[in-house]
């Protein structure tokens, strides 16, 4: 399952890059993972099941494969992603069919949502709400949200205050839950951590330890060119392989299968294209990437200087 959503990815990434085999390769990716998910659903796999229906949607949004993922949401006990999955299936709907599928399971399922709301009592800058560790939009505070069933932790915290955190569960069906976020508790200046002249905390000087930017970008570039050059060595000697191919469909001057052998010429040639355009790319990633390498060495640190005075006066003492 995992391989195959990773090939997907893959897929789409290359349609990406390649401009005029896009609306393929995104096709043929959710097509695989909308076939991947009929398939695990009809195992009892609903977790993974949801899983390749979502990714095939992210990849390219139809309203089928929309109905697909609210089935398999409603099947797993998701109510409130189910009923988000077919809301978003009846805004993209064109089949009448389809359309009143979708309508139909939308209206079903409302009555059924559980439903959370946070309120926040007292103002406070900058506080920030988060459930399972993924923030919440101001804007839903107060609203009851359709939420799924199960158990989450509520936070809230903000700059200056002691963080607040909870835990409630939601139930499956038809549950209504609120969370009272209490006004935060300020912490005392003198616990607060201060920053500024006084601050003895040693810091580590700029360039001292680790590797910089430019030298990391220089082995990506490397990577980048070896990976290019070794695309171009596959490429040519895939163009060698069908230029002996295409001599061996006409071995003599008169030739029955021309054509046959011609069309095998061209895809030599346009292996070959290929090939020398790799090479040239990954020429240039590995030359990119020894400058970098070159001028992203370290800086020299800054020398600690201090005088002392001696017996004859002072002395000069540092670390280079």
């Amino acid at each position: 399952m995992r391989a195959r959503i990773a090939i997907a990815a893959v897929l789409a990434l290359g349609g990406v890059i390649f401009a005029s085999g896009d609306a393929r390769a995104q096709n043929a990716a959710a097509e695989l993972l909308f076939r991947d998910g009929d398939q695990l659903m009809g195992e009892g796999n609903l977790a993974e099941a949801c899983a390749a229906f979502q990714a095939s949607n992210r990849i390219e949004p139809r309203a089928g494969t929309l109905i697909r993922l609210g089935d398999c949401r409603e099947k797993n006990h998701q109510l409130a992603s189910a009923w988000s999955a077919y809301v978003d299936a009846v805004a993209r709907v064109k089949d009448p069919g389809k359309a009143q599928i979708a309508t139909s399971k939308v209206r079903a399922l409302e009555p059924r949502l559980s439903k959370l709301t946070i309120v926040v009592h007292g103002p406070v800058d900058a506080l920030a709400i988060t459930r399972d560790g993924t923030a919440i939009d101001g804007a839903l505070l107060g609203r009851a949200v359709p939420t799924d069933g199960g158990t989450y932790a509520i936070r809230a915290s903000a700059d200056g205050y002691e963080a607040w955190e909870t835990k409630i569960t939601v139930p499956e069906e038809a549950g209504a839950v609120t969370v009272d976020v209490p006004a935060l508790v300020a912490v005392p200046r003198a616990a607060r951590p201060t920053v500024g002249a006084n601050d003895r905390t040693p810091r580590p000087r700029a360039g001292a330890t680790g590797m910089s930017g430019k030298r990391k970008a220089a082995i990506g570039f490397g990577v980048v060119g070896v990976l290019a050059i070794g695309g171009g060595v596959a490429l040519g000697l895939d163009a060698r392989g069908l230029e002996d191919e295409a001599a061996g469909i006409c071995p003599a001057i008169t030739c029955t299968r021309a054509d046959e052998a011609n069309t095998t010429l061209d895809r030599a040639r346009n292996r070959a294209l290929l090939s020398n355009v790799a090479y040239g790319a990954g020429g240039v990633a590995v030359v990119t990437g020894a400058v970098l390498w070159i001028v992203g060495g370290k800086r020299v640190r800054e020398a600690d200087i201090a005088f002392v005075p001696t017996a004859r006066g002072a002395a000069v003492v540092g670390r280079f």
